[in-house]
Protein backbone atom coordinates (compact mmCIF):
# COMPACT_ATOMS: atom_id res chain seq x y z
CA UNK A 1 0.00 0.00 0.00
CA UNK A 2 2.79 2.40 0.95
CA UNK A 3 4.62 1.69 -2.31
CA UNK A 4 1.39 2.31 -4.24
CA UNK A 5 0.93 5.72 -2.56
CA UNK A 6 4.54 6.70 -3.28
CA UNK A 7 4.19 5.58 -6.90
CA UNK A 8 0.90 7.51 -7.28
CA UNK A 9 2.46 10.68 -5.82
CA UNK A 10 5.48 10.36 -8.12
CA UNK A 11 3.20 9.83 -11.13
CA UNK A 12 1.12 12.91 -10.31
CA UNK A 13 4.26 15.00 -9.76
CA UNK A 14 5.75 13.88 -13.07
CA UNK A 15 2.45 14.59 -14.85
CA UNK A 16 2.28 18.10 -13.37
CA UNK A 17 5.92 18.74 -14.27
CA UNK A 18 5.29 17.58 -17.83
CA UNK A 19 2.27 19.86 -18.14
CA UNK A 20 4.27 22.76 -16.70
CA UNK A 21 7.16 22.13 -19.09
CA UNK A 22 4.76 21.88 -22.04
CA UNK A 23 3.16 25.21 -21.07
CA UNK A 24 6.59 26.81 -20.62
CA UNK A 25 7.74 25.60 -24.03
CA UNK A 26 4.66 27.17 -25.66
CA UNK A 27 4.92 30.41 -23.65
CA UNK A 28 8.41 31.93 -23.52
CA UNK A 29 9.47 34.05 -20.56
CA UNK A 30 8.64 37.74 -20.69
CA UNK A 31 9.96 41.02 -19.45
CA UNK A 32 7.57 42.16 -16.71
CA UNK A 33 6.55 45.25 -14.74
CA UNK A 34 4.86 44.81 -11.39
CA UNK A 35 3.10 47.13 -8.95
CA UNK A 36 2.08 46.30 -5.41
CA UNK A 37 0.94 47.48 -2.00
CA UNK A 38 3.23 46.79 0.96
CA UNK A 39 2.67 46.27 4.68
CA UNK A 40 5.87 46.55 6.73
CA UNK A 41 6.69 45.10 10.16
CA UNK A 42 9.91 46.44 11.76
CA UNK A 43 11.92 43.85 13.70
CA UNK A 44 14.75 43.80 16.23
CA UNK A 45 16.09 47.07 17.57
CA UNK A 46 14.25 48.96 14.84
CA UNK A 47 10.93 47.76 16.32
CA UNK A 48 12.15 48.82 19.79
CA UNK A 49 12.53 52.46 18.65
CA UNK A 50 9.90 52.80 15.93
CA UNK A 51 6.32 52.07 16.96
CA UNK A 52 4.25 51.58 13.84
CA UNK A 53 3.34 49.46 10.82
CA UNK A 54 4.31 51.44 7.68
CA UNK A 55 2.41 50.98 4.44
CA UNK A 56 3.45 51.88 0.93
CA UNK A 57 3.78 51.08 -2.75
CA UNK A 58 6.34 49.24 -4.83
CA UNK A 59 7.24 48.96 -8.50
CA UNK A 60 9.37 46.19 -10.03
CA UNK A 61 10.98 45.69 -13.43
CA UNK A 62 12.33 42.23 -14.29
CA UNK A 63 13.88 40.71 -17.37
CA UNK A 64 14.56 37.01 -18.07
CA UNK A 65 18.13 35.85 -18.60
CA UNK A 66 17.46 34.22 -21.97
CA UNK A 67 15.29 31.12 -21.35
CA UNK A 68 17.01 30.18 -18.10
CA UNK A 69 15.03 30.01 -14.82
CA UNK A 70 16.68 33.28 -13.69
CA UNK A 71 15.54 36.91 -13.98
CA UNK A 72 17.36 40.10 -13.11
CA UNK A 73 15.55 43.25 -12.13
CA UNK A 74 15.16 46.53 -10.28
CA UNK A 75 12.72 47.48 -7.55
CA UNK A 76 11.66 50.82 -6.08
CA UNK A 77 9.59 51.03 -2.91
CA UNK A 78 8.07 53.90 -0.96
CA UNK A 79 6.81 53.48 2.60
CA UNK A 80 5.16 56.18 4.69
CA UNK A 81 6.52 56.01 8.22
CA UNK A 82 4.22 58.67 9.67
CA UNK A 83 2.51 62.01 9.11
CA UNK A 84 1.31 65.00 11.11
CA UNK A 85 -0.89 67.95 10.13
CA UNK A 86 -1.42 70.93 12.41
CA UNK A 87 -3.53 74.02 11.73
CA UNK A 88 -1.61 77.29 12.02
CA UNK A 89 -1.99 80.98 11.17
CA UNK A 90 0.26 82.27 8.39
CA UNK A 91 1.18 85.92 8.04
CA UNK A 92 -0.12 87.25 4.73
CA UNK A 93 1.02 90.86 4.79
CA UNK A 94 -1.06 93.96 5.54
CA UNK A 95 -4.32 95.35 4.23
CA UNK A 96 -5.02 98.87 2.97
CA UNK A 97 -5.48 100.08 6.54
CA UNK A 98 -2.07 98.79 7.53
CA UNK A 99 -3.44 95.95 9.65
CA UNK A 100 -1.72 92.56 9.63
CA UNK A 101 -3.52 89.84 7.70
CA UNK A 102 -3.30 86.16 8.64
CA UNK A 103 -4.42 83.25 6.51
CA UNK A 104 -5.39 79.76 7.62
CA UNK A 105 -2.66 77.24 6.97
CA UNK A 106 -1.59 73.66 7.70
CA UNK A 107 1.91 72.73 8.81
CA UNK A 108 2.53 69.28 7.30
CA UNK A 109 5.13 66.76 8.41
CA UNK A 110 5.87 63.64 6.33
CA UNK A 111 8.19 60.76 7.28
CA UNK A 112 9.16 58.52 4.35
CA UNK A 113 11.39 55.61 3.46
CA UNK A 114 12.59 55.09 -0.15
CA UNK A 115 14.29 51.85 -1.21
CA UNK A 116 16.21 51.22 -4.45
CA UNK A 117 17.06 47.53 -4.93
CA UNK A 118 18.56 45.22 -7.49
CA UNK A 119 17.29 41.64 -7.59
CA UNK A 120 18.25 38.23 -8.90
CA UNK A 121 15.23 35.93 -9.13
CA UNK A 122 15.05 32.14 -9.41
CA UNK A 123 11.73 31.23 -11.06
CA UNK A 124 11.84 27.56 -12.10
CA UNK A 125 8.33 27.37 -13.58
CA UNK A 126 6.68 29.58 -16.21
CA UNK A 127 3.13 28.28 -16.09
CA UNK A 128 -0.10 29.14 -14.33
CA UNK A 129 1.59 29.04 -10.89
CA UNK A 130 5.06 30.60 -10.61
CA UNK A 131 6.79 30.29 -7.23
CA UNK A 132 10.05 32.22 -6.99
CA UNK A 133 12.88 33.25 -4.70
CA UNK A 134 14.99 36.42 -4.89
CA UNK A 135 18.21 37.83 -3.56
CA UNK A 136 18.02 41.60 -2.93
CA UNK A 137 20.59 44.35 -2.37
CA UNK A 138 20.47 48.12 -2.59
CA UNK A 139 20.34 51.48 -0.88
CA UNK A 140 17.62 53.33 1.01
CA UNK A 141 16.89 56.74 2.51
CA UNK A 142 14.90 57.83 5.54
CA UNK A 143 13.67 61.42 5.43
CA UNK A 144 11.41 63.84 7.26
CA UNK A 145 10.08 66.74 5.18
CA UNK A 146 7.84 69.67 6.08
CA UNK A 147 5.88 72.31 4.24
CA UNK A 148 3.05 74.77 4.86
CA UNK A 149 -0.18 74.64 2.90
CA UNK A 150 -1.78 78.12 2.93
CA UNK A 151 -5.43 78.84 2.17
CA UNK A 152 -5.29 82.25 0.51
CA UNK A 153 -8.06 84.84 0.50
CA UNK A 154 -8.74 84.21 -3.19
CA UNK A 155 -9.96 80.69 -2.41
CA UNK A 156 -6.88 78.85 -3.69
CA UNK A 157 -4.13 77.15 -1.71
CA UNK A 158 -0.37 77.30 -2.09
CA UNK A 159 2.56 75.38 -0.64
CA UNK A 160 5.36 77.31 1.03
CA UNK A 161 8.61 76.72 2.90
CA UNK A 162 9.20 73.10 1.83
CA UNK A 163 12.16 71.78 3.85
CA UNK A 164 14.04 68.55 4.49
CA UNK A 165 14.30 68.44 8.27
CA UNK A 166 16.25 65.17 8.53
CA UNK A 167 17.66 62.61 6.08
CA UNK A 168 19.98 59.60 6.18
CA UNK A 169 21.10 56.89 3.75
CA UNK A 170 22.11 53.28 4.36
CA UNK A 171 22.69 49.99 2.55
CA UNK A 172 20.44 46.95 2.70
CA UNK A 173 20.28 43.33 1.59
CA UNK A 174 17.80 40.51 1.97
CA UNK A 175 15.68 37.93 0.25
CA UNK A 176 12.13 37.50 -1.01
CA UNK A 177 9.82 34.53 -1.50
CA UNK A 178 6.79 34.88 -3.73
CA UNK A 179 4.08 33.25 -5.77
CA UNK A 180 2.64 34.53 -9.03
CA UNK A 181 -0.51 33.02 -10.52
CA UNK A 182 -2.04 33.94 -13.83
CA UNK A 183 -5.32 35.82 -14.04
CA UNK A 184 -8.06 33.85 -15.79
CA UNK A 185 -8.13 34.37 -19.56
CA UNK A 186 -5.14 36.74 -19.39
CA UNK A 187 -1.85 35.19 -20.45
CA UNK A 188 0.32 38.14 -19.45
CA UNK A 189 -1.27 39.30 -16.18
CA UNK A 190 -0.43 37.65 -12.86
CA UNK A 191 -1.47 38.19 -9.27
CA UNK A 192 1.65 38.40 -7.11
CA UNK A 193 1.99 37.68 -3.39
CA UNK A 194 5.46 38.05 -1.85
CA UNK A 195 7.30 38.12 1.45
CA UNK A 196 10.51 40.14 1.89
CA UNK A 197 13.04 39.92 4.69
CA UNK A 198 15.20 43.05 4.70
CA UNK A 199 18.42 43.44 6.66
CA UNK A 200 18.86 47.21 6.80
CA UNK A 201 22.04 49.01 7.74
CA UNK A 202 22.31 51.48 10.61
CA UNK A 203 20.32 54.62 9.83
CA UNK A 204 19.05 57.69 11.61
CA UNK A 205 15.34 58.47 11.42
CA UNK A 206 12.77 60.67 13.16
CA UNK A 207 10.50 58.90 15.63
CA UNK A 208 7.06 60.20 14.52
CA UNK A 209 5.33 60.14 17.90
CA UNK A 210 7.97 62.51 19.36
CA UNK A 211 7.26 65.29 16.84
CA UNK A 212 5.74 68.55 18.12
CA UNK A 213 5.22 71.89 16.39
CA UNK A 214 5.94 74.96 18.48
CA UNK A 215 5.42 78.63 17.63
CA UNK A 216 3.65 77.65 14.40
CA UNK A 217 6.78 76.53 12.52
CA UNK A 218 9.38 75.24 14.98
CA UNK A 219 9.69 71.47 14.64
CA UNK A 220 10.92 69.55 17.68
CA UNK A 221 11.61 65.81 17.47
CA UNK A 222 13.71 62.88 18.68
CA UNK A 223 15.68 60.62 16.35
CA UNK A 224 16.59 56.96 16.57
CA UNK A 225 19.78 55.40 15.19
CA UNK A 226 19.54 51.63 14.76
CA UNK A 227 19.76 48.86 12.22
CA UNK A 228 16.56 48.88 10.20
CA UNK A 229 15.58 45.23 9.79
CA UNK A 230 12.01 44.53 8.74
CA UNK A 231 9.62 42.02 7.19
CA UNK A 232 7.33 42.98 4.32
CA UNK A 233 4.18 41.47 2.85
CA UNK A 234 3.23 42.66 -0.63
CA UNK A 235 0.11 42.13 -2.77
CA UNK A 236 0.24 43.20 -6.38
CA UNK A 237 -0.17 42.67 -10.10
CA UNK A 238 2.50 41.84 -12.69
CA UNK A 239 2.20 42.60 -16.40
CA UNK A 240 4.21 40.87 -19.11
CA UNK A 241 5.15 42.30 -22.48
Amino acid sequence: MKKLLVFSFALIALSNFAQEKSYSDRNPRHTTIGVGMQIVQPTGEYADRYNGVPIGLSGTFSNPIKQSPFDWGLQFSWNQLGALDQDISVYGGTNTLGDSVYNDGTYRVRHNNYRYQGLLRFRPFNGFFQPYAEGLAGVETFSTKTDISVQNSGGFSSVEEAKVQQSSTSLLYGYALGLRFRAKNARKIWFDIRYENIQGGKAQYVIPETVTIQNNTDLVFTTGTTKTNRQIIQFGLTFGF
